[in-house]
């Protein structure tokens, strides 16, 4: 018999059930909703901060001098530059840069002179620069790594009349000097060297700096002019000589100071290269424009930092992920623990990286950014949103977020390598989720939207794009594809031409290496696609030392088939004596593309998967040739 009363209860009771799942999902809706508005509100509040300070530095036509001169009025007598057991105040900074522009100046050289700087981290690095931007001389930094072919194309990729180089440096320059001079007659300047031992003409730049002036030069900088060079990692081949001019740089010092939520008498620690970015813009413009202590290093120690950090008394740090990656391969030690750093910022963290850091090392902060040397678009993720290295404002009209943040990603096509549009021929906004390639746009008016490029004005047009959104738009071209979460913030999925097609699916070496790594316990390893005879793609080439391989490569790949899809398992594995890095520790790809899994060039032991047996094997000359002969099938 049927029962009224039954179905009234279980009408009731399913009725509330539902009422409690809506109020959930609301609430959980709500929630959401609120933090992303807190998020939106907070970012926007940054970003008109920040555009108040450039609107008054372009009002006035202040420069970086200027904003050094302020600082050395307010805090002359504080120590801003360290080194090992040396230090320097701002007043004696601002002495010496005097000294500097002075002697340059006596000799000849005026603004619009661009001249190369070949030197190790010290103090005195940024005192030359500096002193030189003073008469508006504008130098290049070249990365120290640079030798023979690749130091003059470096030297004579902006229009150098003088190298100013270190002592140690000596036999460098002797070996390109010949080939330097037969295309241009350049001034050779040597520092804390023998000049007496050189070869060819060179006069003692210390010696002349030490007897110059100490009066300040009179020459006025302007908003727009050029402050110097630097070079891109060279990671794909020859560097490229990127233009700072001096909007860009007081641009990095003031945003980072307040998206990071700095303060005044902050020590912040950057063990990293003055020729790059990240030490040479952000960090030397935190100490020169916001007037923060800045410890430099010779030479990064990952087994030295933590002491270093506690001998400085250092409260910030700067990294590059790979940094990160050498701090957690170390062997654990109390004093990890006993420090006052409270904030880690950077960029190039791997998401697996993200919790290990901030456990480990006990860190209150770690900040994530985006940018890049040579273009206008950057992201920072202050809300230290776990993997993601900035967002895209959610709540705001679409007019307001392409007029002050104008970055966008549009979607992009691996396998031709080029951004997918729409019947119209303009570019298609990604969805949540979906990988695309983040893209800036460019403007005229407003100095942060310009895209100055390269000193080579092909490599320049290469990464600008038009027509994106509307007909006559267009963007810079960041070369990195992205992803965004339901909350638009933006992670790092892969950088174009690391990626490779093996079985019919894409490969992402990036993803593929922080897989590995942490395999490893966070060594270095490398992944590469190399062509095989017969097959279409490339397939992945595994290369590490043999110091970092604590476990036999069959043990290795059993981990792999556990966490790795099998198109993504490495075909190859290349135990090499040493892997090649950057000064900002990026890895050189190039020449190991090029070897890939030749034996006649590789003398490093070489190993190949046998699928059937499901095992790696040393790769002898037979199996070598039986692969090129299309013997062999993967």
């Amino acid at each position: 018999m049927f029962n009224l009363s039954v179905l009234f209860h279980w009408f009731i009771g399913a009725s509330f059930m539902l009422m409690v799942l809506k109020w959930q999902q609301f609430v959980k809706n709500f929630s959401t909703l609120r933090r992303v508005f807190l998020r939106d509100i907070y970012g926007a509040r940054r970003l008109v901060l920040i555009q108040f300070y450039l609107v008054k530095f372009r009002l006035f036509n202040l420069s970086v001098i200027d904003l050094f001169h302020k600082t050395v009025e307010k805090k002359g007598d504080k120590v801003g530059f360290r080194i090992e057991d040396e230090s320097w105040t701002f007043k004696q900074m601002d002495i010496y840069t005097n000294r500097v522009a002075n002697y340059f100046k006596s000799i000849g050289y005026k603004k619009g002179d661009e001249v190369s700087l070949l030197m190790e981290n010290r103090i005195e690095y940024i005192g030359i620069w500096l002193g030189l931007a003073k008469i508006g001389v504008v130098p290049a930094f070249i990365n120290t790594n640079q030798k023979d072919k690749a130091l003059v194309h470096a030297i004579y990729s902006v229009d150098s009349t003088a190298l100013i180089f270190s002592g140690q440096f000596t036999d460098t320059v002797t070996e390109v000097v010949n080939e330097l001079n037969a295309t241009r007659k350049l001034d050779y300047f040597i520092y804390d060297g023998d000049s007496n031992s050189v070869k060819f003409e060179v006069k003692d730049l210390k010696a002349q700096i030490e007897e110059a002036a100490t009066t300040r030069p009179n020459h006025k900088c302007q908003f727009t002019d050029k402050l110097y060079y630097i070079y891109t990692s060279g990671t794909t081949g020859y560097p490229k000589a990127s233009v700072i001019k001096h909007f860009r740089f007081m641009f990095g010092a003031v945003a980072t100071f307040i998206s990071m939520q700095l303060k005044h008498d902050d020590v912040l620690y950057s063990p990293l290269p003055i020729y790059h970015s990240v030490a040479g813009l952000v960090g030397t413009g935190l100490a020169l424009v916001q007037g923060i202590t800045l410890v430099l290093k010779p030479k990064f120690s990952a087994s030295q930092f933590w002491l270093d950090c506690k001998k400085y008394d250092i409260t910030c740090v700067q990294y590059v992920g790979e940094l990160c990656r050498y701090l957690l391969s170390q062997p654990e030690r109390p004093i990890e623990r006993e420090h006052k750093v409270r904030l880690f910022f950077g960029n190039g963290l791997r998401k697996t990286f993200w919790r290990p850091m901030k456990e480990r090392f006990n860190l209150e902060r770690l900040i994530e950014f985006f940018g890049s040397t040579e273009g206008n678009a950057s992201l920072i993720n202050f809300s230290n949103k776990e993997g993601a290295c900035g967002f895209l404002p959610f709540i705001y009209p679409k007019f307001l977020v392409q007029r002050f943040y104008p970055l966008h990603l549009v979607k992009y096509d691996r396998e031709t390598d080029s951004i997918i549009r729409d019947e119209e021929g303009y570019c298609i906004p990604c969805q949540p989720g979906e990988n695309g390639m983040l893209v800036s746009m460019v403007g005229t008016k407003d100095p942060l939207k310009t895209f100055d490029g390269y000193t080579n004005k092909e490599e320049t047009e290469k990464k600008m794009i038009s027509q994106v959104f509307l007909r006559d738009d267009k963007a810079f071209i960041t070369g990195d594809l992205m992803f965004s979460d339901e909350d638009n913030f933006l992670y790092f999925a892969d950088r174009v031409g690391d990626t490779f097609r093996w079985k019919g699916e894409n490969v992402s070496t990036t993803e593929v290496e922080n897989i590995i790594s942490s395999m490893l316990d966070y060594k270095e390893c490398v992944v590469i696609g190399v062509e095989l005879p017969g097959h279409e793609g490339k397939a992945g080439m595994l290369v590490l030392t043999n110091e970092e391989l604590h476990l036999s490569l069959n043990e290795l790949l059993a981990k792999m088939k556990e966490k790795l899809p099998t198109y993504s398992i490495p075909v190859f594995v290349r135990l090499a004596s040493k892997l090649d890095t950057t000064g900002t520790f990026k890895f050189q790809k190039t020449k190991l593309k090029k070897e890939g899994f030749n034996i006649e060039q590789i003398s490093d032991p070489l190993y190949v998967l046998d699928v059937k047996s499901s095992c790696y094997r040393e790769l002898d000359k037979k199996i070598y040739e039986d692969i090129q002969q299309c013997n062999v099938r993967f």
